[in-house]
């Protein structure tokens, strides 16, 4: 799978039929059709990524929607969108999905459906791409809560306490929190412990170089749950 990806999650839920066998899914000419993406940036820089989809019907481009989302690096989001099915009844129709981070184009795939109904209308040139849902990995309801999470000292010369507040459900330990810098070179890897409110705590022993001031990411695995987060070291 691509690391900047966009799929339609009720499409791709029918297998390899529409590849293999040409067993397109149909829709109605005219009709408003409400659907959802998935969009993941599963990359180690920059969370703002332009996902665009375009309707097209024999080469031509009937309708065009194009959104930039704030995403959390390693992390995924549903997307709500929905477009009127061009008057096109008897031929096919293509659902072309894209995305772009930084000017770059990351990825393009292309969904086909057949078209019933009739030939005559007008259609809407717009798709409306809707607001971000967050998703963890595991598909349930979550997020690393705070773009700031400070380094608290204890027994100084010892260890640090690295406070990670995590929210949501299917937590449960053990865990284990890895940081990289914003390279993707992997810093640490740090045993942690879920804490009944949910939050994830791990320990930052003097036998690992201290982490300056900065911006890093952290990726935690708690049972179920695996999600990385950019954060900001403040002293």
């Amino acid at each position: 799978m691509a690391a900047v990806a966009l799929y339609d999650s009720a499409y791709d839920g029918l297998g390899v039929a529409p590849i293999q066998q040409n067993q397109y899914p149909s829709l109605t000419a005219g009709a408003q059709v409400n659907r959802k993406l998935i969009l993941y940036n599963d990359e180690f820089v920059d969370s703002t990524v332009t996902a665009t989809v375009e309707i097209r019907t024999g080469g031509t481009t009937r309708a065009t929607g194009s959104r930039d989302y704030n995403l959390a690096l390693g992390t995924h989001t549903v997307l709500p969108y929905s477009f009127q099915v061009p008057y096109v009844g008897g031929s096919t129709m293509d659902l072309v999905l894209t995305t772009r981070k930084g000017g770059v184009d990351k990825f393009a795939e292309t969904k086909r459906f057949n078209v019933t109904g009739g030939t005559t209308g007008t259609s809407s040139t717009a798709v409306t791409l809707g607001d971000a849902t967050f998703a963890r990995r595991d598909g349930r309801p979550g997020r690393l809560g705070g773009d700031t999470w400070q380094i608290f000292s204890v027994n100084v010369g010892q260890r640090e306490v690295l406070r990670l507040p995590l929210r949501g459900s299917g937590l449960a330990g053990p865990a284990t929190a890895s940081v990289y810098d914003l390279e993707g070179k992997l810093l640490c890897l740090l045993p942690a412990v879920v804490r009944e409110n949910g939050s994830i705590v791990a320990h930052l022993t003097t036998d690992r170089a201290p982490l300056s001031q900065g911006r890093y990411v952290v990726r935690v695995k708690a049972g179920e749950a695996d999600l990385m987060h950019v954060f900001s070291v403040v002293r």
